[in-house]
């Protein structure tokens, strides 16, 4: 289309992903993602609230509910996969509020609601343009920090992750990401000590 945003070319091709579009991939708790639930558990108190960004079918959402996290949100761009986590959540009775949107149009409609933790794993933030600055935006609404899975080396924006993420959220440690199999690194930050 004449005349595109970035944004609407990219929000176009997420959204119009059929729900098969690596929905099994997405679904296990597979590869990386135990280790990436064990240091979200070493990390956040069940009693904090969560915003997954890409959260997919929510299968890491699902397995911090099933370990007793009750405050969980999640936000993403494909409806098979929206549609999926939620009836999920519903058959299962976990309250996981699934939110349909890209990044940008969640953050302008829910821009005041303030979550005391963002989390991501792989093939999100990496994706994103940046012209939207989502670590901006992250450090305007998250109270307490970031866990990041992120592959670095994969990615179509490149980014200085490390950088971006000791601007907004200040106190991350020395070495703020552990290295996973196949590139992938968990980055944290927080904004206190």
């Amino acid at each position: 289309m004449y005349g595109e945003s970035i944004f609407d070319k990219e929000s176009r091709f997420w959204k119009n992903l059929s729900l098969d579009h690596c929905t099994e991939t997405y679904d296990k708790l597979d590869g990386n993602k135990p280790v990436f639930l064990q240091k979200l558990c070493q990390k956040i108190e069940p009693h904090h609230s969560i915003l997954e960004l890409g959260c997919n079918t929510g299968a890491v959402l699902f397995a911090l509910a099933e370990k007793g996290y009750s405050n969980l949100s999640g936000v993403e761009i494909n409806a098979g996969a929206v549609a999926f986590a939620r009836r999920r959540a519903k058959a299962r009775q976990f309250p996981i509020e699934i939110f349909h949107h890209d990044f940008p149009g969640f953050f302008r409609e829910h821009g005041t609601r303030r979550f005391d933790w963002a989390i991501t794993y792989g093939a999100t933030l990496e994706l994103l343009h940046p012209a939207f600055d989502i670590f901006s935006v992250l450090g305007r609404v998250i109270n307490q920090g970031v866990l990041l899975c992120l592959d670095p080396d994969a990615q179509k924006f490149p980014r200085w992750y490390d950088l971006l993420i000791r601007r907004h959220f200040p106190f991350a440690p020395k070495e703020s990401h552990a290295n996973l199999l196949g590139g992938m690194r968990i980055y944290e930050g927080r904004k206190n000590p």
